[in-house]
């Protein structure tokens, strides 16, 4: 589905495909049992996913991965040159978390540096 805002279709984009889920579910009942015309829908549906998940459409990605066994989480605006990366020094993707989830458990502040 291409949605028919173009900035709505661009933070679409920049979407991880479970928040895209998302937006596609939230749309679709806003317009078909809501009622609302298909442009409005698509707007507010963003408008949600982007209230409940803040950082959603910042272009970052936190990534929990193994590094010579030993559990990190790395955070990246770049995720093909991340997985590239990661693959080149021998590490392994456990998983995309949540950027807020990743700092609230590392103790609501963390410091970051290169990778």
């Amino acid at each position: 589905m291409t949605p028919v805002n173009p900035i709505v279709d661009f933070l679409l984009s920049r979407l991880t495909p479970d928040l895209r889920e998302a937006f596609e579910e939230r749309a679709g009942i806003m317009q078909f049992e809501a009622g609302h015309a298909r442009e409005l829908a698509e707007a507010l549906a963003m408008l949600e996913v982007i209230r409940t998940n803040p950082l959603a459409v910042s272009g970052l990605v936190a990534l929990d991965i193994l590094l010579d066994g030993e559990p990190l989480t790395i955070v990246t605006a770049d995720l093909p040159w991340a997985h590239q990366h990661l693959q080149d020094c021998h590490a392994r993707v456990v998983a995309p978390i949540d950027l807020v989830n990743a700092v609230r458990r590392m103790g609501m502040a963390v410091v970051l540096s290169a990778f």
